[in-house]
């Protein structure tokens, strides 16, 4: 049975902390938690900027609502965005397929993100069900849709 702790106002940040603990004071009960020091590690973290993607991956096609950009337009209308103009927002997009080279900017993934029990030996042939995508959006930019996590899992942002 899982304990869920009682609302709070605040979310606790944390760094520092065993994967053990990480697990009993926040994961078992339920409670969300910025982890701080997890990712630093990460060479997106000085990479990953919007002039980044648009001079190196300028020509890489972007399907946003239906609608394909070559990413250095993309890109643009990030810049030049504003809170009445907002650019489409990119969401849900598995980093692994998309521009599979930039996986060696976010590896390894931080502890806190393990066991992860989809990839365990229950289900050998299947294939990975772990999703590491990407989300870009510019100066007032809204997610356009409530979300669920259809497999029940926990969610990891890492920003």
């Amino acid at each position: 049975m899982f304990e869920v702790a009682p609302p709070r106002d605040s979310i606790d940040r944390v760094s520092g902390l065993a994967h053990g603990e990480l697990v009993r004071r926040y994961i078992d009960r339920l409670r969300p938690v910025v982890v701080t020091d997890a990712i630093g590690h990460w060479k997106a973290l000085s990479r990953w900027a919007p002039e980044f993607f648009r001079d190196r991956y300028g020509d890489v096609p972007v399907v946003i609502d239906k609608a394909t950009w070559k990413l250095r337009d993309y890109v643009q209308a990030i810049l030049a965005a504003d809170p009445t103009t907002p650019p489409p927002y990119l969401r849900n997009t598995l980093l692994e397929k998309w521009i599979p080279e930039l996986m060696a900017d976010i590896t390894p993934l931080p502890h806190c993100v393990a066991p992860n029990w989809l990839e365990s030996r229950i289900w050998p042939s299947r294939e990975s069900l772990r999703y590491l995508e990407i989300y870009i959006g510019g100066t007032g930019a809204q997610f356009p849709v409530l979300h669920y996590d259809g497999l029940h899992t926990h969610a990891w942002l890492m920003q």
